[in-house]
């Protein structure tokens, strides 16, 4: 077998020119070679890119979703700890890749024979024939190096059967290599699916929509019995602006007129602006200062009082011994006097003798009662030590709770801004299969199946699909484990046309108007023409840039009759920066103009 492979392999290397003859590895130096599952993106435009882990889909794509058998029984086997021949699994992914590779790419080859038939046949010609067969032959001399069960007899028996009916074309005959190579695949992924079957071993792979915190279970057809979702085209031609947008219209109009009357600083009252965009990120800030002045107030009461308390008690417990010691040491004292002066007397011994008895006898208990008394004072200290620790404990667990008050605002703040840089952080653990999710056993695994977007209900932009690929055995839930999980993020790639209200500070070229300083305030909106990026979360979320046209009524002349502007805009930072030039066509003044599309909460007469 081997010098039938080498033969071949060498008749490969003469046609393709004896060069670029180096096999593909086994191995891969991308973690994509080792999912299991990939995806490929099918957008409204009939645009075909394949998805790399975590990026971004448009919103309206239909996803074509591809299980690798191959890739799978590795996962499978070292999670149901079942003893596959990795070196097998190592040949069958290569030939299975290199396979499918090559089947794709023989159309470009087809094509590039038949330019060849049909040019001069030059040195150039033959070169650029040889440049498109070697990257084809590669992949064939991977497949004839691979030891694939069966397939040396049934490449062989192709080739028989063609050539009896007349001259087989080199396109065909590599057609024939690759083709009976992905049949060998199959037949031996099926034997060892068979084996992990007969363990009990069963596949689970299911997804989820994520909207703001909910989720819904998607319909993976093949792979579950969920019924499909609604159908939901977010619509690429948007000309009206929704409820939020009005309101924040009818906003920017009345601070439009304050600003021209008072000065726009002291229309928009920047410190309720500021607390009011606080408050939009979850950050309640005067209930949080008033939370840490209650709970510092708490702790230094507290604080003050344990001290106290303690200080109190150490005074008693040291008072105490002090004059139990003073009683026994008096007691000594007027024991030593009273015999001091009895040893004067000398002829009263035996009153001498039995007082003394009696008097060392209250001495020796005196004693004891001290001895009694200072180890009660003892433990009376140590009982102090742990309450003044378990207090002292009390009191730290207390002051952490003001740390966590300072930290919870800039904590929210930071996970503001994870979510506009990557994406919201989803608990996959919390992600469970339903009882709608098939337990399917390994070699009944479909290697495709599809999801359209439109049929999954409402979306928006920036909601995050997750998918879950997960192994057990038996029936006994424990023993089911995640092979892999995929989050993608839905956004409007393709382009679109958006409305965005704004507040328009316009300053015309000409002062033969009423316009008193460098700007006149008006509310408008503009009609903004987006594209939005696959590979980058910041671009979508945060730049999301534009360019279109913006609608502003004006008053330049100062009578109260709205001018109509018109101009063209730039828009930047998710709309809340425009630049453009405008026309008034009311006044027939040219004007250039800022848009300010920030959230604002209100003129300063309603505030408060």
């Amino acid at each position: 077998m081997i010098a039938w492979h080498r033969a071949v392999a060498t008749s490969l290397v003469l046609l393709t020119g004896g060069c670029g003859t180096t096999s593909p590895s086994s191995g891969s130096s991308g973690t994509n070679s080792a999912r299991v599952v990939s995806f490929t993106e099918r957008d409204e435009d009939n645009g075909v890119q394949p998805v790399p882990r975590g990026h971004i889909v448009d919103i309206n794509s239909t996803l074509v979703i591809d299980l690798d058998r191959v890739k799978l029984l590795r996962k499978v086997g070292d999670s149901a700890s079942l003893e596959f021949d990795q070196g097998q699994l190592d040949e069958l992914d290569v030939a299975q890749r290199v396979s499918k590779q090559a089947l794709d790419a023989l159309p470009l080859l087809s094509r590039a024979m038949d330019r060849y038939m049909s040019s001069a046949k030059t040195r150039d010609d033959a070169n650029a024939l040889s440049a498109e067969l070697r990257g084809v032959a590669n992949a064939a001399i991977a497949v004839l190096t691979s030891d694939l069960p069966g397939f040396e007899a049934k490449f062989g028996e192709r080739l028989a059967t063609a050539a009896a009916t007349g001259q087989v074309e080199i396109v065909d005959q590599y057609r024939f290599l690759f083709e009976e190579a992905t049949d060998a695949v199959d037949r031996a992924t099926t034997a060892l699916a068979a084996q992990a079957d007969a363990k009990g071993v069963f596949v689970q792979f299911g997804g989820w929509i994520v909207s703001r915190g909910a989720r819904r279970p998607l319909h993976l057809p093949g792979f579950d019995e969920y019924p499909e979702g609604e159908r939901f085209v977010v619509e690429r031609i948007v000309l009206e602006l929704d409820a939020a947008q009005q309101a924040q219209l009818k906003t920017y109009a009345e601070i439009a007129k304050q600003a021209n009357e008072q000065g726009l600083l002291a229309a928009i009252d920047l410190e309720r602006q500021g607390r009011a965009l606080l408050a939009r990120l979850g950050i309640d800030l005067e209930a949080t200062i008033a939370g840490i002045k209650a709970k510092a107030d708490e702790v230094t009461t507290a604080g003050a009082g344990l001290a106290d308390g303690a200080a109190a008690q150490l005074v008693t417990l040291i008072d105490g011994t002090k004059r139990d010691i003073d009683v026994c040491l008096g007691f000594a004292r007027q024991l030593i006097g009273k015999y001091s002066a009895a040893s004067s007397n000398p002829g009263d011994a035996l009153s001498l003798v039995a007082g003394l008895q009696s008097d060392l006898g209250e001495l020796l208990a005196r004693s004891r009662a001290l001895e009694a008394s200072l180890k009660d004072k003892v433990r009376q200290l140590g009982q102090l030590a742990v309450q003044l620790t378990a207090k002292a404990n009390e009191l730290g667990a207390e002051a952490a709770k003001i740390v966590q008050l300072v930290r919870a605002p800039i904590e929210t703040m930071i996970a503001q801004f994870r979510i506009l840089t990557g994406g919201q952080q989803i608990n996959t653990d919390t992600l469970e299969f339903g009882e709608k999710v098939f337990k399917l056993a390994v070699g009944s695994v479909p290697t495709q199946t599809e999801l359209n977007l439109i049929n999954t209900g409402q979306r928006r932009s920036g909601d995050q699909l997750v998918f879950k690929l997960a192994a057990g055995k038996g029936d006994d839930p424990k023993t089911r484990r995640t092979l892999e999980e995929h989050t993608i993020s839905m956004f409007q790639v393709l382009p679109h046309v958006e409305p965005a209200a704004a507040l328009v500070l316009a300053n015309p070229e000409s002062r033969t108007n009423a316009v008193q300083g460098d700007f006149h305030y008006a509310p408008g909106m503009s009609f903004l023409l987006k594209s939005g990026s696959r590979k980058s979360m910041l671009y979508n979320r945060f730049f999301d840039p534009g360019i279109g046209i913006n609608v502003a009524a004006l008053d330049f002349d100062g009578d109260d009759n709205p001018e109509l502007g018109v101009g063209g805009t730039l828009s930047m930072f998710r709309d809340w920066v425009q630049l453009g030039y405008g026309y008034n066509f009311g006044t027939d003044d040219a004007y250039w103009f800022l848009g300010l599309s920030i959230p604002l909460s209100g003129v300063a007469s309603q505030s408060r």
